[in-house]
């Protein structure tokens, strides 16, 4: 926003889903967690993840589409 002056909204569905870095599999997710994928991994503009969903149903939705996204 800062550099472009437009909301980007970015996708939840990826950050959550993304759980590489984790051991923790069950609902929720530590901020710390979120925070370390996102600077190793990135994220994407949610268009192109649009969910916002629970785990187990985001790693599996992660491995189907957030891995074809991955840079």
């Amino acid at each position: 926003m800062k550099e472009t002056g437009t909301f980007i909204p970015m996708s939840t569905a990826y950050i959550y889903g993304n759980r590489r870095n984790s051991n923790w599999k069950e609902a929720g997710m530590r901020v710390r967690d979120a925070l370390k994928n996102s600077c190793e991994y990135g994220d994407v503009i949610d268009e192109l993840m649009p969910n916002n969903i629970e785990v187990p149903e985001a790693i599996s939705y992660f491995e189907k589409e957030g891995l074809k996204l991955k840079n």
